[in-house]
């Protein structure tokens, strides 16, 4: 064979393997997609087999700002830690943490208050375009990376680091789950949805709409769960996402009412689960936000079949769905220690400081060096 058919050959396959790895997922079969399996179909069904008022609603509170201790200690703590579920257990919430600017120490006391730590990235940049076209390897090392940045320097196990949420809510499609799986997440909470879904697996193909801002994957990656972010009305009526741009008001009564509002919608229809995601603006930005966010929460603990859970217990709960009388949340009662270190670590020309729970690096962890270990150029 001369040299041009060879070349021609391997052109020709490169692209049949091309349009292999690229085929669309099928379309998912109910009776052969089954939670025994780990496997779930993307529809609005849901896993209730009475009448809905036997169910519970759950809801997952979320969280991506960089961690801090201010916002640990005058923030997070005292609005959360001292409520309970109807099963008597203490509520969980879960923070998707992303690296820049991180007290690794904090975050370590919020893991062992019971709280569920998740990865947002290393860079959390704010464009939308560079998490759209970010290619694999980018990925990578912004998930993989951040993942391994919380174990190290969080002292958190790192098989307890689950689920991922991309800045901005912004997908590059099949990529962005290659990367998730190279890093071995479980889940992803990143996909926008304005109809309520529960949790799915991408076992096969996605029913779920895609926002204009991201790529939504179209191949089948088995057991991989996505958990839709399902948005709310804003108290201007508009589509919303994060709390700070659901058009605040500033009387705490009003925030609170509008916020029980949009959980009843939901409880009296599918109870899907709901994910609010409060970014550090609402506290900042609007007056009363933390007093009515702490009425909204008490609202909550009185009705009876609202549970306030992190993101892994309601995947729990989807392997073994029970009705709110049986339900028992998965309550953790592990903890890790925290040996203090604040390291004085350069990143470039630039000085930062960052609280671990591990000895200090050479320099500040970033993109390609999550140890810190070396001197990059």
């Amino acid at each position: 064979m001369d040299s041009l058919k060879f070349i021609l050959y391997l052109v020709f396959g490169a692209f049949l393997i091309q349009l292999v790895c690229l085929e669309p997922a099928e379309k998912c079969d109910p009776t052969i997609c089954t939670i025994q399996t780990n496997c779930r179909c993307s529809d609005a069904s849901s896993p209730f087999t009475t009448k809905l008022d036997d169910w519970p609603q759950f809801i997952t509170l979320t969280f991506d700002d960089h961690m801090t201790e201010q916002m640990l200690d005058d923030v997070y703590l005292p609005l959360l830690i001292h409520l309970v579920n109807p099963d008597a257990r203490p509520i969980s919430a879960t923070f998707f943490i992303p690296h820049d600017n991180t007290n690794y120490q904090a975050v370590n006391e919020m893991y062992n208050f019971g709280f569920e730590v998740g990865v947002n990235s290393i860079t959390k940049n704010t464009s939308p375009a560079y998490w759209e076209s970010a290619s694999e390897e980018t990925l990578i090392e912004e998930f993989k990376g951040q993942k391994h940045i919380l174990s190290h320097f969080a002292n958190i196990p790192i098989n307890e680091i689950q689920g991922v949420r991309t800045p901005q809510f912004t997908l590059a499609g099949n990529v962005s789950i290659k990367a998730y799986r190279e890093a071995n997440f479980t889940y992803d909470n990143s996909w926008l949805s304005s109809t309520p879904l529960f949790p799915y697996t991408l076992d096969y193909k996605s029913t779920q709409t895609c926002s204009s801002d991201s790529v939504c994957p179209n191949e089948a990656f088995p057991g991989f769960w996505v958990l839709p972010v399902n948005t709310i009305k804003g108290m201007d009526g508009k589509e919303c996402t994060y709390l700070s741009k659901c058009g605040i008001q500033d009387r705490a009564s009003l925030i609170s009412n509008w916020l029980t509002n949009e959980v009843d919608k939901l409880r009296n229809t599918t109870k899907a689960p709901l994910t609010l995601n409060i970014d550090s603006a609402f506290f900042t930005g609007f007056k009363n936000t933390y007093t009515a966010l702490g009425i909204f929460l008490k609202n909550m603990k009185a009705r009876l079949d609202v549970f306030l859970v992190s993101h892994s217990q309601l995947l729990l709960y989807m392997s073994n769905p029970r009705n709110k009388t049986s339900y028992k949340s998965d309550y953790f009662t592990d903890s890790t220690l925290c040996y203090h270190n604040l390291c004085n670590l350069k990143k470039g020309d630039e000085t930062r400081n960052m609280d671990c729970c591990a000895d200090c690096p050479d320099v500040y962890p970033w993109l390609g060096n999550p140890d810190g270990n070396k001197t990059v150029d």
